[in-house]
């Protein structure tokens, strides 16, 4: 399996995570791609790298799903997913995390833990 090797500027990168980071491809698109590792000599990185690549292949299979179910309708609360690839997923890209939702649009809490349960079930 290829690995997506790019170097991201301190500009470029967004975020990161348990299994990979958010990098900015465009002003319109990111990329969330695993953990790489220069290199996996040590059977800890080998590990964590897999995971990762693991991690980012279930993300894609849960939007996958989410694609099958509204297919051409996608649902306009969603990430628009552009691309997927064995390691990365493409994405629209959008300025306001669920967080930012939440508070700055003071989500009743009983909507809130709809979504979580929502998020919950998606992943599982």
């Amino acid at each position: 399996m290829g690995t997506i090797r790019r170097r991201y500027s301190k500009d470029d990168f967004l975020s990161g995570g348990g299994c990979g980071l958010v990098g900015s491809v465009s002003p319109d698109i990111v990329v969330k791609t695993a953990w790489a590792f220069e290199d996996l000599v040590s059977p800890e990185r080998q590990r964590r790298s897999d995971e990762a690549i693991k991690g980012i292949q279930h993300e894609t299979s849960i939007y996958r799903q989410l694609m099958r179910i509204d297919g051409p309708n996608w649902h306009p609360n969603f990430v628009q997913t552009l691309l997927f690839e064995p390691q990365a997923i493409f994405l629209q890209r959008v300025d306001d995390t669920l967080k930012t939702v939440v508070l700055r649009d003071s989500v009743p809490e009983s909507l809130h833990f709809r979504w979580s349960k929502q998020i919950a079930n998606a992943a599982s």
